[in-house]
Order: structure tokens, then sequence, then C-alpha cells
């Protein structure tokens, strides 16, 4: 290697650190020093040290092993195995040794799913130390209570309360904004972003990118209450306000969209909104549910025996749709006329397993965190979204969505662009995301300069006021493009690069400013008339 003594690092010998990682032998499983240099170079991918495991490995075969190196090489000092061994003097050192003394309290092991490769560890994300915060649910409800969304705008007589989204029990509705407060920190790493007008736009080829209405802040109490350990939520579209970063995804379709940017010249992406519970896709979110029900469980008001029964036989009962092909008697798959297949809805129960009594204060955040797929995760909180879990003391998943919500676009219309864009830096590419990126998504991409906004005064721009042309193909169809968002409307912007996209010459540019311009001198009501007018060609403009 060339950077260390071979027989000496951090003031101890070979033979030191030998005969230390031997005394941590654990019984009855008996560890050798071989077992722990293994167990560090399998943990170390996990983890997410800089240095290849290959180095471990090779370093672990030799007859008389640097233990020492093998220590830093793997951060050991990340589970447990050394002890702090303070600032690394050497710049190459400091390099490999990077971050380590903060981060000994942020992993996460769990002792019942030890493997030959510990897939067991987690690293949890750094805490923030930003600007404290305080969120209100009530006064964010009286301030937007006179602003229409889309939906109250075109269906007055069955206008929905603000925040009445955020969960699916009905009696719930009208108060689950109202009701919640929480405050902890704001992000100190992000850059406030520039703010542009859609004429700034002109000649680039705009492409949709969704995201979920998170914040990027670090969660410390929800209703007055404390937590016992604070949730980092690592943002939706804030996300790109970070030095460094722009956006991730699983890297399918991060790929997809990189490569479709490469096809066309100036790409520009910009945000399109998801509902108000996309979140429960986020780690964060389920991280947020789980502190809560350990708070709860900590507490003097626990749910335990019958009840805490019933809530045990409902999570393991928890249906989850899933979309199968149809078979006829032979086994063979129908096809419809276009070739597609035919398909039915069936009900799985993925968390009938799981071995859970939520008497334990850990017992919902480690099911949560056991889940492979954010979308299981997603069908988890959905699930706990219930009248009758409430009923019996169960913490109130609004409260978690709330409690991540990036308080600026809570009330925005699901499908609204412009909160964020930025122009994508495609030279420096696709790259796998780090424990400080996101707990969430495993491929991200950077940005050239800062992001922008598009919103200063604003509550979302319609999604078919700027992409006019998909708007118009969808309205032909029948299936969307209108001043309201449908599924399948959403579903393009989303899943399909090569129409979510769209060229913005004058026509774009001057409707999308005069909207803006319309909402902050007369109001969202106006602005949405006069988008309702344009997407309907009633100005003769985006009608082709």
């Amino acid at each position: 290697m060339g950077l260390l003594d071979q027989n000496t690092y951090q003031g101890g010998t070979n033979a030191q650190w030998a005969d230390y990682v031997d005394s941590l032998k654990v019984t009855p499983m008996s560890f050798t020093p071989m077992d722990a240099a293994k167990f560090i170079a399998e943990a170390t991918p996990i983890i997410g040290d800089a240095m290849a495991a290959k180095e471990i490995y090779d370093e672990i075969q030799k007859p008389e092993p640097n233990y020492g190196l093998v220590a830093v090489l793997a951060g050991a000092s990340l589970i447990g195995l050394v002890p702090l061994i303070g600032d690394a003097a050497a710049a190459p050192i400091k390099k490999v040794a990077r971050g380590l003394l903060d981060v000994v309290d942020r992993v996460e092991v769990d002792p019942n799913a030890l493997g030959s490769t510990f897939g067991n560890l987690k690293l949890k994300p750094k805490p923030d130390v930003g600007k404290p915060y305080k969120m209100s649910g009530e006064k964010i409800a009286d301030e937007l209570q006179d602003i229409p969304t889309a939906f109250n705008f075109l269906n007055p007589d069955q206008a929905l309360p603000v925040g009445s989204k955020y969960t699916n029990i009905k009696s719930q509705q009208p108060n689950a904004l109202r009701q919640h407060t929480s405050e902890g920190f704001m992000s100190a790493d992000t850059i406030e972003p520039e703010v542009g007008s859609i004429s700034d736009l002109y000649g680039k080829n705009v492409m949709a990118i969704v995201g979920d209405p998170t914040d990027r802040k670090t969660v410390t109490h929800f209703n007055g209450n404390r937590l016992l350990e604070p949730v980092r939520s690592q943002a939706g579209f804030r996300y790109s306000d970070v030095d460094g970063q722009a956006y991730a995804g699983d890297i399918t379709a991060t790929n997809s969209k990189i490569n479709e940017a490469m096809k066309h010249d100036n790409p520009y992406f910009m945000s399109t909104l998801m509902g108000e519970v996309s979140g429960d896709f986020a780690q964060h979110q389920g991280d947020m549910y789980g502190q809560m029900w350990k708070q709860k469980q900590s507490g003097n008001n626990a749910i335990i025996g019958e009840n805490a029964k019933k809530i045990n036989n409902h999570i393991k009962n928890m249906g989850v749709p899933k979309i199968i092909p149809v078979r006829d008697i032979n086994g063979n798959i129908l096809k419809k006329a276009d070739g597609s297949n035919v398909t039915k809805s069936v009900t799985t129960r993925p968390f009938k397993d799981i071995n859970i009594d939520i008497e334990d204060p850990d017992a919902i955040y480690n099911a949560i965190n056991s889940l492979p797929t954010g979308s299981q995760r997603s069908y988890f909180l959905k699930g706990m979204d219930k009248k009758g879990l409430l009923d019996m003391g169960a913490p109130s998943v609004s409260d978690a969505r709330l409690a991540v919500a990036d308080v600026n676009q809570i009330g925005m219309d699901w499908g609204t662009v412009g909160y964020r864009g930025f122009t994508p830096d495609l030279e420096k590419g696709v790259f796998p995301t780090t424990i400080e990126n996101s707990t969430t998504y495993n491929t991200g991409y950077d940005k050239i300069g800062n992001a922008q906004t598009f919103l200063q005064g604003s509550r979302g721009i319609p999604a078919n006021l700027i992409y006019r042309d998909t708007g118009a193909l969808l309205r032909k169809k029948g299936t969307g493009g209108g001043l309201l968002m449908t599924s399948p409307n959403y579903k393009v912007l989303e899943s399909s690069p090569k129409k979510a996209i769209q060229l913005i010459d004058d026509e774009i540019a001057e409707v999308g400013d005069t909207f803006l311009e319309i909402e902050r001198t007369k109001g969202r009501r106006e602005a949405l008339e006069y988008a309702n007018k344009i997407i309907s060609g009633g100005y003769g403009l985006l009608s082709r």
C-alpha cells in the first residue's frame, strides 16, 4: 500500500491490534481475529467505505495480516470494533478514515438477522444542525383556506379541506393538518434556489421529474412530544438544493431519464409534484412513523394486552394488491387484441411472516426497516392509516406524513410544476448514492450551477400549461391534458421520458409567465381560471 508502517498504526503495533481484536471474541459465536476482519470486510460495501472490500480480503489472506490496516480500511470504528482513533494526521489516511469519528452512534444492527454477509447493518445519516423551526398546522391551514386547489376550483360543491389528503380516514381529514405540530432543525447543507421565469427557459427542452412533497430537515418533536431519536428527512425536491446533487431515483428510471436528456439540445429538468401520501415510499417517512411508535410504546400510555394483539394481527393481515396475468385452463397467458397480457388484481399478504409484537417499543420501527422495497414500505404505512388503529391509541400516519412535509408544498395540487428546476450535469453522469445523499434511492445525478424555482408567490403551475404538446395529445385521447391531473396524465410525466418533454417557445414562455403574474397580482383563483381557459383552447393558444 505504501501509506502505512506495516508494524504500527495509530500508536499500536500489529500485535496489539491483533490482541485487541482477539479480545472482542463473542461467546458463543467465538469470533477469531480473522472472523472479525472478515466481518469488517463483508460489512464494508453496506456501510459505504471508500476502500474496496477486496483490499481488506487481500490483507487478511496474508500469513501475518496487519489488523490495524484492516481496521482503517474497513472503517472499523463504524461498527464499534476498535476504539475511537482520534484525528488522523496524514492526508492519505484522512481520505480513508474520513467521517469515522461521528458515526459510531449511527450504526443500527438487528441482532435477530445476523447473516454471513452482515446485511443487517444500517448506517443512519448524520443529524442536521441548521436553523430551528416550528411547524403549526393550524397556522398553515388558516393561510391556505381561501386559496383554492384545482379540484376545489373545478368542484366548488365538493371542496375538500386543506390538508385532507394526508390521511384516508374521513373523520380525520377535516382536521388532519390543523391538529398537527412538529419542530426540529432545517438542514444546514441547502442553498436557496435562484428565482427564475419561464421565459428564462426559452429554447430549452424541459423534461419532467417527479418527486414527493417531503422536506430536508431533522424532526425532533411532533405534537409537543420529543422523539426518542430524531428523524432526518432527506427531501423530495429540496434534495436539489444541496451542492453536489440534484435528483435521486431507482437506477433504471434514472438512467432512462439521463439517456433521453443526452439526445436533446439544452435539456432542463423541472419538478412535477406527486401526491400527499407519495412520501410513504421514502425511508425517512417510514423512520418517522417508526419513531412515533417508539415514543408511544416507551411512555405511560403504551398499547398493551388485547389491543396490542389486535394490532399485531392487523399488521400480519394487511393486504397488498398485485397484478398478475390471467391464464387459461392449460396455463397459457391470455392475450388482448393488441397482444398485451390479460391481467387481474389479487390481494397478497406480504407482512404475514413478520415476527412482531408492538409491546416492544422498537417493533414497528424494526418492521418497517426490514421491508425490502419502498413499495412495501408504502403499503405498510397506508395499511396503518386506519380509524380502528387510531381508536386503539396508535400514532397517526398523517402526523408522520406532515412531520416530514415541506411546508411550502402543503396544499399544492398534485401534478403542478415549477417548484424546482435545474440543468443536469450530463458530463458527470449518474453515480451511486451514499447514505448522506439518500437512504431511499440508489442512483443520483448532479446539476450545473444552483437549482431554480419559478414559484415565488405561486402555488404551482398546472403541468399542462408547460407540457403543451403532451397535454394536447392526452386531450385528444380523452385521458388527461386538463387543469386537473389524471392518473394517465401523471404516468406519462413520471415514466415516459420521450413524451414528457417540451421545447419552450415564445407561446409557452408567455403563457407560463402570464399565469404566474396573474397569481401574484390577482390571486390563485384568477390564475386557475386563466389556465383552464388556455388549456381548453378558449384563448386560441395551446389548442393544437
